[in-house]
């Protein structure tokens, strides 16, 4: 047992993403958690027609480093892009979910939108 117990530590040591993965489900499951190291902004415009246009900004707490992020975007449940903005989008709500890479940490931000129905 103590064998195994080194030999996981040894590979979270080697792989930091899935030690950071692993104490993220803990952290959704219990009170203590790993703070994200940034933060998400979303600002958003009216479009002319209609629709909002709606960008995320990204504030990193680290001064010595620019982390890599990634972004998917979600509007009343269904995916809807990967850029840090999407442009005149109709709906009741806009998600963006921001995972920070190496460490994977995630960060989801809403924003509700005017919802214009189809005619």
């Amino acid at each position: 047992m103590k064998t195994l117990k080194n030999l996981l530590i040894a590979l979270s040591l080697l792989t930091p993403s899935i030690m950071f993965s692993q104490k993220m489900v803990a952290c959704e499951q219990q009170r203590h958690c790993i703070k994200p190291t940034f933060r998400v902004n979303l600002n958003s415009t009216d479009c002319f027609y209609s629709g909002k246009t709606v960008q995320a900004n990204v504030q990193s707490t680290f001064s010595n480093r620019q982390p890599f992020y990634t972004f998917l975007w979600e509007v009343d449940g269904t995916p809807f892009g990967h850029a840090p903005l999407i442009e005149c989008v109709n709906g009741r709500v806009a998600t963006v979910y921001v995972t920070e890479y190496p460490t994977g940490l995630r960060v989801s931000k809403s924003i509700n939108l005017t919802y214009v129905p189809d005619k």
